[in-house]
């Protein structure tokens, strides 16, 4: 399982200081990842958007590309990952939570009282605040893409992994 703050869809940016060594972009890093068969899930988030995405060569080997949503982005969510295995295959659920805090801040330093404070501002972030409806906000994504168990053939041969979307 890997980890980082940006997915492969934001790995563009090929600026660098003079002199410095070129950077690794998407392309490259994505062929990079499905030649490792060991890889199964890539975390991240950077988009503040749930997001679940198969990424394949196209035989039906890859990983699942599994992005969340920031706790300053509404609806404020965090995502639980937790992986399964069964003789047959490897499971990944991801589980988005809502956060329980209070609807409006009081004015203390208390830990419950803090997060109201934080649950206030996720709801009034100006660059979004048109896009909070009944459903979630801008954050929240698709329901596929929230509360989901992903399937992973196991164990596989090298180069083999065949993706199931187990919702």
């Amino acid at each position: 399982m890997l980890f980082s703050h940006h997915p492969l869809e934001t790995l563009i940016n090929d600026t660098r200081p003079p002199g410095a060594d070129r950077r690794v972009l998407a392309e490259e890093l994505r062929a990079m990842l499905l030649g490792h068969p060991c890889v199964v899930a890539w975390l991240n988030g950077h988009t503040h958007v749930h997001a679940v995405t198969a990424v394949s060569d196209g035989t039906g080997s890859g990983f699942w590309q599994i992005t969340t949503a920031s706790h300053i982005d509404w609806p404020q969510q965090a995502r639980i990952v937790e992986f399964l295995a069964t003789d047959a295959s490897l499971a990944i659920a991801c589980t988005v939570i809502d956060s329980a805090a209070a609807v409006s801040y009081q004015g203390s330093a208390e830990p419950a009282d803090l997060a109201a404070l934080a649950r206030e501002l996720a709801a009034n972030d100006w660059q979004v605040r048109d896009l909070i409806t009944a459903e979630g906000g801008a954050g929240a994504g698709a329901v596929t893409d929230r509360n989901v168990v992903l399937a992973i053939d196991w164990p596989r041969a090298a180069g083999q992994l065949r993706l199931r979307n187990a919702r």
